[in-house]
């Protein structure tokens, strides 16, 4: 006597269907009854060898039988089947970046998380605003942002077409097509284009033309740059004989003043006058959330990369010393790295070190 079970899943979920079924081996020709045997030492008795139930309790199952017309002579408890039973997994929708108001045209990933099914292979669908739906075998989904609406997904294991999660809880994009314009401010004011000023520091940035969405969009570009007392001289001169037009009118498309372009131009010039090295990140943010990433990229003007090693300091820590890698990434930011750093290359064919700029964040 042995017990079957139908689907064979070692796994069931809480609600799904099941079948076990009590085989008596050598009984061929015999009108058979039936006892089975629950995890809770219960029974009951029918004259069908098929039990389907609804799997709500793990443990073991078994049966044994007898013949209808004897109630003496029966078969021993079978060895019992041992069924798992676990709530259903729920498929969750993650957004990052995880804002609430997006542009058209800007990049946007939605992770579909199943929670309760760790180490089962899912494949994942997704469904859009327009109620259309795609299959990928990757619980990742990037796409550039263009229709408002609910996204949802649900997942399923890749043996198995049967089980699967129920439509995710659905998140709400809300894409905007009107992206703010920013505006760019020198400071400090010149009187007028060739004046003779006295310069103690020079800062260019880029502040939003719009105050209602100032905490919930970033600015396009947040830069902030003050060179040391000693190149005043140096500004100076390039000041008075640079004709500032000439970036106005190479981004001027018709009509239109290309303000982030203009602003890059002006910023690229002066960090050219007065640099020997150059530390910039990726992205260009001067603000992060926490769980962000940040990469440090230290540029020297001379030679080649490889012909340098690299340091990059805060005011209260060496992050890395005699690095050979121009790169450094920060996963997960958080408090702990606020701060302005500054990196310095160190040639290995001498003693010299050139320095950069410093970088807040």
């Amino acid at each position: 006597l042995f017990v079957t079970q139908k689907p064979s899943w070692s796994q069931m979920f809480r609600g799904e269907t099941i079948t076990l079924t009590c085989e008596v081996q050598g009984g061929e020709g015999v009108q058979w009854e039936y006892e089975w045997r629950t995890p809770q030492s219960q029974t009951f008795r029918t004259n069908r060898k098929d039990w389907t139930f609804t799997a709500s309790i793990s443990g073991d199952y078994s049966c044994k039988s007898r013949p209808t017309d004897d109630s003496y002579s029966g078969t021993k408890w079978s060895e019992a089947v041992r069924v798992s039973v676990s709530d259903k997994p729920k498929a969750h929708v993650t957004q990052k970046p995880s804002w609430s108001q997006m542009f058209r045209g800007e990049t946007i990933t939605l992770t579909c998380e199943v929670q309760g099914g760790e180490g089962v292979q899912w494949e994942y669908e997704w469904r859009t605003p327009q109620s259309q739906t795609f299959r990928t075998n990757r619980k990742d989904w990037t796409f550039t942002a263009s229709i408002s609406g609910d996204y949802s997904c649900k997942s399923r294991p890749t043996d198995d077409s049967y089980s699967g999660t129920k439509w995710s809880q659905a998140v709400k994009l809300t894409v905007s097509d009107v992206k703010p314009e920013p505006v760019l401010r020198v400071s400090p004011r010149w009187l007028s284009p060739g004046s003779s000023v006295t310069l103690n520091h020079l800062s260019l940035f880029l502040t939003p033309s719009y105050s209602t969405l100032i905490n919930r969009v970033r600015p396009s570009v947040r830069t902030i740059k003050v060179w040391p007392a000693e190149t005043d001289s140096v500004l100076q001169d390039r000041f008075q004989h640079t004709d500032w037009s000439m970036f106005a009118s190479q981004a001027t498309c018709g009509s239109h003043l290309d303000i982030d372009n203009y602003a890059s131009s002006v910023m690229d010039y002066i960090t050219n006058t007065i640099d020997d090295a150059e530390l910039t990140i990726e992205p260009k943010w001067s603000t992060f959330y926490n769980g962000e990433s940040v990469t440090f990229k230290c540029d020297m003007k001379e030679g080649r990369a490889e012909d340098w090693t690299y340091t990059l300091n805060r005011s209260d820590w060496t992050v890395s010393s005699n690095d050979p890698r121009q790169h450094l990434l920060f996963n997960r930011l958080d408090k702990h790295h606020v701060g302005v750093y500054q990196c310095c290359g160190h040639r290995k064919s001498s003693d010299s070190t050139t320095c950069s700029n410093r970088v807040s964040i």
